[in-house]
């Protein structure tokens, strides 16, 4: 059944979803993602569901929206995916929606790409920028420290890309706000970073290039390295 880079699929644990509860959206909120999409929150009611009370769930895209009626003041059918994450199964009773036209990190305006909407204005929005430099910490998994409130305050210092967030030494990270231990912690982990070997694949991956995940990149350098990536044909 062949696997991935995680488990073989005859691994896989299914958990059955039979507790569901009907929940009230009390508002849809944009959120704006490292690639540029635009992906709808529901704010909920809280409600308890499988001994966790529930507060925002996604709604996926768009598109969803649209054609279901996912608004303030609908009702939606809401499980927990896996026993953990917060899912809206359908929409019970539609209300009206609100799609928006700009992006609300950038206000650039929103184009759509069938279901999504999206921001195009990559090399400027604020939220894509961040989201960005907090994906390449995440994958290359080689730091500890940089996820999203750190990226964030060292965004609104006028850090935007990651080699500006090396050449910071302990002065330069408390002259933003910072505490003294955690700028020590954060420089410390910014040398392990430059000692410590990463695998080739989350190199690759940590690009962030669409539909090229973890499991995509590490199956690609099984057969290439990764200086023939770059003039592979299809």
């Amino acid at each position: 059944m062949g696997s991935n880079r995680k488990f073989h699929p005859w691994q896989i644990a299914f958990k059955e979803n039979k507790e569901k509860a009907q929940v009230k959206v009390i508002s849809v909120t944009a959120q704006v993602g490292r690639t540029g999409k635009i992906t709808p929150v529901a704010e909920l009611e809280p409600t308890l569901l499988s001994g966790a009370t529930i507060y925002r769930a996604t709604g996926h895209h768009y598109g969803l929206v649209k054609d279901q009626g996912l608004g303030s003041g609908s009702v939606v059918e809401l499980t927990r995916s896996g026993l953990v994450i917060p899912k809206i199964n359908k929409v019970l009773t539609p209300a009206e929606v609100d799609i928006p036209n700009q992006c609300p990190s950038c206000v650039s305006e929103l184009s759509w790409e069938s279901d999504f909407l999206m921001c195009l204005n990559h090399e400027a929005c604020s939220d894509q920028i961040v989201w960005k430099m907090v994906y390449i910490y995440k994958v290359l998994a080689n730091k500890d420290g940089f996820g999203q409130a750190t990226i964030q305050k060292l965004y609104e210092n006028g850090i935007q890309k990651v080699s500006d967030i090396y050449a910071l030494d302990e002065g330069n990270l408390m002259s933003m706000g910072f505490g003294e231990k955690t700028s020590q912690n954060l420089v410390e982990q910014l040398n392990r970073s430059r000692q410590e070997s990463v695998e080739d694949w989350r190199f690759l991956a940590a690009s962030g290039v669409q539909r090229r995940g973890m499991g995509n990149c590490e199956n690609l350098l099984m057969h290439y390295s990764l200086e023939q990536v770059f003039n592979l044909s299809v």
